[in-house]
């Protein structure tokens, strides 16, 4: 049986930490262990979408019976979205697609494997709002601090982790010849 292992990790700027490696290296243990051929799937982008490469490769796959199981090491790595949950669990039941979560077989078709995604979904779904909160909270309070800036910062500056922004004394003497000449 070909075994989908998808693995994610947040944001590209993770992606050279050790999480994918280690989803990946679980995802491997089991299928050596259960006799699957393993067919991986590798995502560095939010699970609050269904917009990520490897995610639309493996649901192709599973419509096409290419992979006749998924593994994932924990739910908030495929989703963390109810929306998505609610997607995935009609996929795998139209697929007929196995689901373990880490070394656990998930039936969706079945009351408790069913609860059991929803319950980590919904966990999911309120961890990615409180992650959105924290951030949105921590940058309202260094706007007000003034120190923190939105988008590029102007030619003759540079960011400073204490004010925001701050002179670029290099580039600033192209600012000062630039306006000096004009």
């Amino acid at each position: 049986m070909n075994v989908a292992l998808y693995c994610r990790v947040s944001s590209k700027g993770q992606e050279d930490n050790t999480s994918l490696d280690n989803q990946e290296d679980k995802g491997l243990a089991f299928c050596k262990s259960n006799g699957y051929k393993p067919v991986i799937f590798r995502d560095a982008s939010s699970g609050a979408n269904m917009d990520r490469e490897a995610f639309a490769s493996m649901w192709d796959m599973m419509k096409s019976g290419e992979v006749q199981g998924v593994w994932f090491w924990r739910t908030d790595r495929i989703l963390r979205d109810l929306g998505i949950f609610h997607q995935l669990v009609l996929h795998v039941e139209r697929t007929k697609c196995k689901l373990w979560i880490d070394g656990s077989e998930v039936n969706v078709g079945e009351v408790a494997g069913f609860s059991r995604m929803a319950y980590e979904s919904v966990g999911a779904t309120v961890e990615k709002l409180s992650i959105a909160l924290r951030t949105s909270e921590g940058r309202r309070r260094r706007f007000e601090e003034g120190t923190f800036w939105f988008g590029r910062v102007p030619l003759g500056y540079k960011r400073d982790k204490l004010r925001g922004i701050a002179i670029d004394e290099e580039d600033s003497k192209i600012i000062k010849e630039v306006f000096r000449v004009f």
